[in-house]
């Protein structure tokens, strides 16, 4: 698939053909954009009686407020634990990058979250890839790319965008590995989302966070 191929599209929301029980990858232009995807990828399966999952690097009560101040509340969900939030510090993310074992992972979220969630959310999704240099980098997204094949989640992952070569090779190699990798320019009102998509246990200690149940890995 070249430049040419990739469809350019008017969006008014965040709502995208996300493919099924594979990783999916969006770039945004800043945080408030990429939450704001993730909140609706998220909303549009516990709106249906669906469970889900939010995995991030994030201080979680913050994360969760932020989801509130963009019209996103999860706190009824997580209360009765439709949503299941996993939080990763950033030190796991650096040796899980470095060992780019992501059956572990997602193994992780299907044993301690059950099977039965049917959509699986990752802020921040550049923490988990080694891009120590472009080789790296392409082995990482495709050895993530297998591992999320093992299970019968939806994965979207979210990165935001950097003007560094290092987010210019994630973007090149989410273009040639992913089944499904969107762009989004500018503000999600009116923004242009290029549709790059190639269509044809030892988890630690069980954290409470004011609402419902999570997991921290330190």
């Amino acid at each position: 698939m070249s430049d040419k191929d990739f469809r350019e599209v008017e969006r008014t929301d965040c709502s995208f053909n996300f493919v099924n029980n594979v990783f999916n990858m969006v770039q945004t232009p800043g945080p408030k954009v990429g939450l704001k995807v993730i909140g609706q990828f998220l909303n549009e399966s516990l709106s249906n009686g669906k469970k889900a999952a939010l995995v991030t690097f994030d201080n979680p009560t913050l994360t969760i407020s932020a989801f509130k101040t963009l019209g996103f509340d999860f706190e009824q969900a997580l209360e009765t634990e439709q949503l299941i939030y996993f939080y990763y510090k950033t030190n796991f993310a650096e040796t899980l990058s470095l060992s780019q074992d992501y059956q572990s992972i997602f193994d992780e979220i299907a044993i301690l979250g059950g099977e039965n969630i049917e959509r699986v959310a990752f802020t921040n999704a550049d923490l988990l890839l080694n891009t120590q240099s472009p080789i790296l980098t392409s082995m990482s997204i495709q050895k993530m790319a297998a591992a999320s094949g093992n299970h019968k989640f939806t994965f979207l992952g979210q990165y935001n965008e950097s003007q560094s070569s290092t987010f210019e090779t994630i973007q090149e190699k989410c273009k040639s590995v992913l089944a499904s990798f969107y762009t989004i320019k500018n503000s999600v009102d009116g923004a242009v989302v290029t549709d790059h998509s190639m269509r044809s246990y030892g988890f630690g200690r069980e954290a409470v966070f004011q609402l419902g149940r999570g997991y921290v890995r330190a």
